[in-house]
């Protein structure tokens, strides 16, 4: 039970870690990209780019994570997704932010099966439903806590809030490196395919769409609209983290 306890615990610190850096910079790429020469229709392209790829990289991670376990897939997405911070300061034409968004979508995407994964082998299935409750909870902390702190640094010099997260996100490394290395159990019954779950959650999937498409709307358009309405990066911020509460 200390084990299962720690494991989970740790977990949670990653996690609020990686949700501080993630929204540290998010509500900020559509600015940094605009003031790159960016149009909008680019900046709805490079979010489009991330979602895809964070959506596609999802069951080729599992599986990995399945064979070699949790924690290879964990550290070296947490890794690649940390050092692609740093990308977006590189001297790049504006269109190649579509493209390291992507891979940028694609090292986010494959952290959570494996992540996912590590709490439903560790967590008694009684208990299944409070841990992953906890680690969304992790993720809207770091909603309440990033965009704010992002918005205020922003003011003094844009470039230095990737800087941050990608520091942030690294030291979720070290707390990640804790966790043991866990593997899907072999079942004696045959397992649910893919597919047949899938089926199953198609109304959740349905209703789902919908926030989603505004979340995904909501972190595209709205800096730019505030910007556009005269808003500071720091009124920015504060207003992700009023979205958050």
């Amino acid at each position: 039970m200390g084990m299962h306890r720690r494991t989970l615990w740790t977990l949670y610190a990653g996690n609020l870690l990686t949700s501080i850096g993630l929204w540290f910079f998010l509500p900020l790429l559509p600015i940094f990209i605009g003031r790159r020469g960016g149009s909008s229709a680019l900046i709805g392209a490079v979010f489009a780019a991330g979602l895809l790829a964070n959506a596609a990289i999802r069951y080729p991670a599992g599986w990995a994570a399945d064979r070699w376990g949790t924690r290879p897939v964990l550290l070296g997405s947490m890794a690649v997704y940390s050092v692609l911070f740093l990308a977006y300061l590189l001297p790049l034409p504006v269109v190649a932010f579509v493209g390291v968004r992507f891979l940028h979508g694609a090292a986010a995407g494959a952290y959570w099966p494996a992540a996912n994964g590590l709490i439903a082998q560790v967590t008694p299935a009684n208990q299944r439903g409070r841990a992953f409750g906890l680690m969304q909870s992790t993720m809207m902390a770091g909603m309440l806590i990033g965009p704010g702190i992002g918005g205020f640094i922003a003011l003094f010099n844009l470039g230095a809030v990737f800087v941050v997260s990608a520091c942030v996100c690294g030291a979720a490394i070290l707390a990640l490196a804790l966790l043991p290395n866990v593997r899907a159990e072999p079942l004696l019954d045959a397992p649910v395919g893919a597919l047949r779950i899938v089926r199953r959650l198609v109304p959740l999937i349905v209703l789902g769409a919908g926030t989603s498409y505004m979340i995904g709307s909501f972190d595209t358009i709205w800096p730019l609209y505030m910007t556009y309405r005269g808003a500071s990066t720091l009124a920015v911020g504060i207003s992700f983290v009023a979205f958050a509460l």
